[in-house]
Order: structure tokens, then sequence, then C-alpha cells
């Protein structure tokens, strides 16, 4: 876990016993999530019961960005009932941790709850280097790309946007782990190709990734 969210979790240690009086009693008000490389979203149940003994509502839920919705059954609960709000949050193109919140405000309570969704988004492919390039009269001779694949997502072929640059793709010790050679026809003159890299998850979704080769003038 990014060290970051250590001082960040002992603050919302701190917002916790500070709202210890709530009528709602959260089996967890900090959820973490690591969604796999084939999932678009992450999605949490933060559980609740009413521990008091009055009806309790729910005024508001409010996520702290667009990127996250939070869902609410119903916002009245008799005491001794039991409750959940769903937290959804789109992954899109971000990367690393990613920590949202929710607002919860509770009729008559002050301040309102706090609750926050973690989760840790992995690299989808590891790719060194991502570009590849040789001068003006070098020798044209193979450079290679190693990529690193999550579990679960295997390499299937790579093409070249330009049939100046060859490719060859070959495993390299665990299924996770490949090796793609680059090699121009020759180096006299400028030349740009993507290397369009193509993966399949186990339950057959595709992937795409890019790297680049380049020939470079004088």
């Amino acid at each position: 876990m990014n060290h970051l969210f250590f001082p960040f979790l002992a603050l919302l240690g701190m917002l916790t016993c500070a709202q210890a009086q709530s009528a709602l009693r959260w089996d967890k008000k900090v959820i973490e999530l690591q969604p796999g490389p084939t999932e678009k979203t992450a999605r949490a149940d933060f559980n609740f019961t009413n521990a008091s003994q009055k009806p309790v509502v729910i005024d508001r839920v409010k996520p702290s960005c667009g990127c996250t919705t939070a869902a609410l059954e119903k916002k009245s609960y008799q005491p001794g009932e039991k409750g959940h709000i769903t937290a959804v949050f789109t992954l899109g193109s971000r990367k690393g941790d990613q920590a949202k919140s929710i607002r919860v405000d509770v009729r008559g309570e002050n301040p309102a709850t706090l609750l926050t969704l973690v989760t840790h988004i992995g690299e989808p492919a590891r790719l060194e280097p991502s570009l590849v390039f040789w001068r003006a009269g070098e020798a044209p001779r193979p450079k290679t790309i190693s990529v690193k694949l999550p579990p679960g997502v295997r390499l299937t072929r790579v093409s070249s946007s330009d049939p100046k640059f060859a490719t060859t793709l070959e495993p390299v010790g665990e299924q996770s782990e490949y090796k793609i050679s680059v090699t121009p026809d020759g180096t006299a003159k400028k030349a740009t190709a993507v290397l369009n890299i193509q993966a399949v998850t186990r339950s057959n979704e595709p992937r795409t990734f890019q790297a680049y080769a380049q020939v470079k003038g004088p």
C-alpha cells in the first residue's frame, strides 16, 4: 500500500472516534479493494445497523467525485434494522492508489459520517522500454521490449503499423512475461511504427497495449 495512506487512515480513525455516538453502527467505514486486470469498476457495500432505540433517517449520501456513485436502499431504518450503501468507483484510466469518500448525513446528527473506498489499481502491463529506436546509419540489429502482465492475461500477437519493422513474440519463463524483438529493414531513412500488442484474459476478453519503434534521422 502507498505509505501516504497510513496517516490518512489514522485521520479516519480519529473521525471514527468522534462519531462514536452515531445511531448507525457500521461494519466498516473504510473498505480496501484491489480489482483485477479485467475489471472496469470497484464495488463495495458499507453495511450498517440502526443500534439506537428509535427510527433513523438518512437524509443524503454524497460521493466526493463524479467517478463514484453511492446507492441507498431507502432512507428510514427502524431500531435493529440493517441496511447498506453500495459504492461503485469507475476505474477509467486511473492508476495507483485511489481514495474516494462518501458523506452520509443522518438526520439530527452532526458531524456527518465519512465512508472511504480505497482502491489499489495495478498497471495493466509493464513495457520496458515502451520505445525502441535506431539512429541513422546504425546497424539494423534486433532490439527487445520486455512485457510483464498481471496474472490471468496472456499475449497472443504483436503487429507493426509499418511493415518496415518486423516483430517476433516469445514467452519468457512464467506465462505473464514475454519478449518482443523488433528489427527494422534498414536505418537509412526515418521511420516510425506503432506496435499493437494484443492480449486476452482468462475469460477471453481482448486487451490491447502499445509500444513504439523508430528510426531517427541524422
